[in-house]
């Protein structure tokens, strides 16, 4: 018996990737993160450096630092 595969591979996205990407469609504002963000959690994350290099990142990030991370999507790429 052969399993049928889904034609588009199914993926899970994060709370915070999915208001990463609101912030980029300027679906949401910075002031909403405070609501759909209350608590700190660990996001595991890209940062790209300024020599064009990148650095891995796994962090506990407060509701303040993840609003200053979401000004700098230019330099941040959320994993998860």
């Amino acid at each position: 018996m052969r399993i049928p595969t889904p034609p588009v591979p199914i993926t899970f996205k994060s709370t915070d990737v999915l208001i990463a990407e609101a912030i980029k469609a300027k679906t949401i504002e910075f002031d909403d993160i405070t609501q759909l963000r209350p608590n700190p959690r660990t996001c595991i994350f890209v940062r790209n450096l300024s020599d064009g290099t990148s650095e891995n990142c796994q962090s506990i990030i407060d509701t303040p630092g993840f609003i200053k991370m979401m000004k700098e999507t230019d330099k941040i790429h959320l994993l998860f």
